[in-house]
């Protein structure tokens, strides 16, 4: 299965579908999370999550300047979950391990983001 992605764009659905995929999208909801490849803004009617990519890593402090400032307009909401490889060893993970314990894989965002303010507060103090 596919949800499109900013590099897959330039064709629609059923072209990625004749090339072998099983299903392709631009969102789909499963059970009750908003799958996406983008964070959305809003979530689909009966959805508590939005589960998506696009952001890769970009918490992590080896991020290059213009990498960190692509990403800044970002606004983190409550039910932004980011599925990134690269904070799961380029593992798969199992989709109800991954709902239900969003710190372990540094999915919940909007919680990372208040905590990395919060420390940069102190640290900014001494």
């Amino acid at each position: 299965m596919l949800v499109l992605g900013n590099h897959d764009r330039m064709h629609g659905p059923d072209w990625w579908m004749a090339q072998g995929f099983a299903f392709a999208c631009q969102a789909m909801k499963y059970r009750n999370c908003w799958l996406t490849h983008e964070p959305s803004t809003s979530l689909a009617d009966g959805c508590e999550i939005n589960i998506h990519g696009h952001l890769h890593n970009f918490l992590d402090k080896n991020k290059n300047e213009q990498e960190k400032a692509a990403h800044g307009q970002y606004k983190a909401r409550d039910f932004h979950r980011l599925f990134a490889l690269e904070y799961t060893e380029y593992r798969p993970v199992n989709f109800d391990k991954f709902v239900s314990h969003p710190a372990k894989y540094r999915a919940n965002i909007k919680e990372v983001l208040e905590k990395k303010a919060f420390i940069d507060r102190i640290l900014g103090q001494k």
